[in-house]
C-alpha cells in the first residue's frame, strides 16, 4: 500500500488598458491552493487474478480577485462604458474518488482488464457524481507481438469558475468522452520496441463560455456558461 499527500499553489496575474492613454484598466488575479491524498494497494486476488485499487481526495480553493466592469445588472450593454470595480470571489472544490482495475489472465495469450472509477464533487454548493467504466484486452500473438484494445468512459470536472453562482452557471456539469482504440506492440528485441495504435474519441456536454443571458421582466441573469 502507498499513501501521497501532496500540497501546492499556482497563481496567475495580467491586466489591460484601453487604448487611449486615459481609459481605464482591468485586470485579474488567480490564486489557487491544492491539496491531494491518494492510497492505492496492489496485489494478487487468486492465481491469474490481480487487484489495482485506490482512493483519491482533492481539494481546492480558487480566489480571483478582478479589476472589471460589471455589468450584472445592466440589461443591456451596447453604447454602455461602465468604470471597473473590485471583484473578490472564492471558489471551493472538493473531490473523492474510488477506483479499481482488475488484471485477469484469460489464457495464457490473453489477458483482459476491467475497471471502474466512480467520481463524486461539490463545486460551489453543486453536488455531482460521475461513473466511468473501462476495459483494456491484450493479448499475446507470439514473443514479438502483441495486440491490444481498449474502450472506456473518462469524465472530466468542470472548472470552479464555470460552476460558481456569479461567475458561472450552477448548472454546469461534468465533461464526457467515450475513448476506444486499437493497437499492437512488437518488440524485435530486447532494445527495441515499437508501439503503436489508432483511436477515436466522442466528445460531449463541452463547457464553453457563453454572452447569452436570461431577462425575466427587469431582472438579467447571464448564463456565463453552458
Amino acid at each position: 500500500m502507498t499513501l501521497s499527500p501532496a500540497y501546492g499553489r499556482d497563481s496567475v496575474q495580467f491586466s489591460s488598458g484601453q487604448a487611449d492613454g486615459s481609459g481605464a484598466f482591468t485586470g485579474a488575479t488567480l490564486i489557487e491552493d491544492t491539496f491531494s491524498y491518494r492510497m492505492r494497494t496492489k496485489g494478487p486476488l487468486a492465481r491469474g487474478l490481480l487487484l489495482d485499487a485506490g482512493l483519491d481526495i482533492e481539494s481546492r480553493i480558487t480566489r480571483y480577485d478582478l479589476l472589471v466592469p460589471d455589468d450584472t445588472n445592466i440589461a443591456t450593454g451596447d453604447d454602455i462604458d461602465l468604470d471597473p470595480s473590485r471583484l473578490l470571489r472564492s471558489v471551493e472544490q472538493l473531490g473523492a474518488a474510488a477506483h479499481a482495475d482488475l488484471a485477469w489472465d484469460v489464457t495464457s495469450r490473453l489477458r483482459l482488464l476491467p475497471g471502474l472509477r466512480l467520481d463524486g464533487y461539490v463545486i460551489s454548493g453543486q453536488v455531482f457524481a460521475t461513473v466511468d467504466p473501462r476495459v483494456t484486452a491484450r493479448y499475446t500473438v507470439d514473443d514479438t507481438l502483441v495486440a491490444k484494445g481498449y474502450a472506456g468512459v473518462f469524465h472530466q470536472p468542470p472548472q470552479p469558475e464555470a460552476v460558481d453562482a456569479k461567475l458561472g452557471n450552477p448548472a454546469v456539469r461534468a465533461e464526457r468522452g467515450l475513448h476506444f482504440g486499437l493497437g499492437g506492440e512488437w518488440r524485435p528485441d530486447r532494445l527495441w520496441l515499437v508501439d503503436g495504435e489508432v483511436y477515436y474519441i466522442d466528445r460531449s456536454g463541452l463547457i464553453h463560455f457563453t454572452t447569452a443571458s436570461e431577462v425575466v421582466g427587469t431582472t438579467v441573469t447571464p448564463d456565463n456558461f453552458l
